[in-house]
């Protein structure tokens, strides 16, 4: 039997590896000799609950969202996703699905075969695929429950990575991102097809914290800090960044925009490969 996508409990019987990242770090709502103190004393009393997960991915490209799910949860990683709101900015160019070239490309990084040609058809046979596989994954693979978005990632020089579950707006998406209401409706079958991560509900100061040793961002996240410079220029095994889509960077020409969604897809799909060949 596989272990469960993530661990959960409350702090109070967390490894100490786990609440010593808190004790390390400033929740970023907290400052003050007092309120360091007492945020400190709240880790230590174990009120605060938490969810342990290899991978976290965040976003709102659900081309690569659904990609990653499925294919690390099938690897035996453990993996968390949150899905956020579209990025009304998103330059992530979503209409190169209609080009034969970018739909072979991704057919064989995703080891998909017997395709359609007809790029709508392409759209939800692929989402199909993928949703069969997170399917198939089970424990492996959740997504966090509509109405709970992450914030206030910390991100210290020894590269430990945890964040803050809040309440947040249901999700709208753009006219963008997929490109149809028919399209919108097969991702929300496949993030349907996921283990729902239920997160009780937000109470003050006490949070419910998630865990992960590496995040995967997939568009712009707001909430979520930008990394420390001894992050960026001494990454550790313990935690690290990985920025897809729109978070990779921003388009300048129309070259890349052309590029890039083929870039996201080979490394994305060469990531995977990594970290299940290390075991992550």
């Amino acid at each position: 039997m596989n272990q469960p996508s993530v661990h959960a409990g409350r702090m109070m019987l967390a490894p100490w590896s786990l609440r010593k990242r808190l004790l390390e770090s400033r929740n970023a709502e907290v400052t003050g000799r007092i309120g360091n103190f007492m945020a400190k004393a709240e880790v230590l009393a174990g009120f605060h609950r938490y969810h342990r997960t290899d991978v976290l991915v965040a976003g709102g490209n659900p081309w690569l969202n659904t990609f990653l799910l499925a294919s690390l949860a099938r690897k035996g990683i453990r993996t968390l996703l949150v899905p956020t709101e579209s990025d009304s900015e998103d330059q992530w160019n979503y209409k190169l699905i209609r080009h034969p070239v970018f739909r072979a490309t991704v057919d064989r990084v995703a080891g998909m075969a017997l395709s359609p040609t007809d790029h709508v058809e392409w759209a939800d046979h692929y989402f199909g695929v993928m949703a069969c596989r997170i399917s198939a994954a089970e424990d492996q693979a959740m997504v966090l429950q509509p109405g709970k978005t992450i914030t206030a990632s910390i991100l210290n020089p020894n590269g430990a990575l945890h964040f803050f579950v809040r309440d947040g707006k249901p999700m709208v998406q753009s006219s963008n991102d997929p490109g149809s209401l028919h399209s919108r409706r097969s991702v929300e079958r496949a993030y349907a097809s996921a283990t729902r991560l239920k997160v009780n509900k937000c109470n003050g100061k006490l949070h419910t914290v998630i865990f992960a040793d590496t995040l995967i961002q997939t568009s712009q996240v707001f909430g979520i800090a930008e990394p420390q410079t001894a992050d960026a220029d001494d990454e550790t095994n313990e935690g690290r960044v990985i920025r897809l889509g729109s978070a990779r960077r921003r388009l300048n020409s129309v070259d890349d925009a052309i590029k890039q969604p083929f870039e996201d897809f080979l490394v994305a799909g060469d990531m995977v490969s990594r970290m299940s060949m290390k075991g992550l």
